[in-house]
């Protein structure tokens, strides 16, 4: 399946509202609830900036922006296509 980086931007006092959003993708994610063909395989929020960005695997470009559209919270996006991925699964999130 092609993997795609998402990257959200959104208005610093809407950051409460996008993270609840945005972990309700993950735990659905972990619990296969996300809709079939979407695979989440990483996030990474920015210290600095209300930036995130997204890897996900998806049967396709449009597909993934019309998922984004139907669940995104407050966030403008760009979806850019990835040629290769390395080191997803040795991301360790901090304590």
């Amino acid at each position: 399946m092609p993997t795609y980086l998402v990257e959200h931007e959104w208005e610093r006092n809407r950051s409460d509202e996008v993270k609840s959003i945005v972990s309700g993708i993950i735990d659905n994610d972990r619990k296969g609830k996300l809709p079939s063909g979407f695979s989440l395989l990483g996030v990474m929020l920015s210290k600095d900036e209300p930036r995130a960005f997204c890897v996900w695997e998806a049967e396709s470009k449009t597909g993934l922006e019309g998922l984004l559209k139907s669940v995104n919270p407050a966030t403008r996006n760009t979806v850019k296509a990835l040629d290769v991925i390395y080191g997803v699964s040795k991301v360790k999130v901090p304590a």
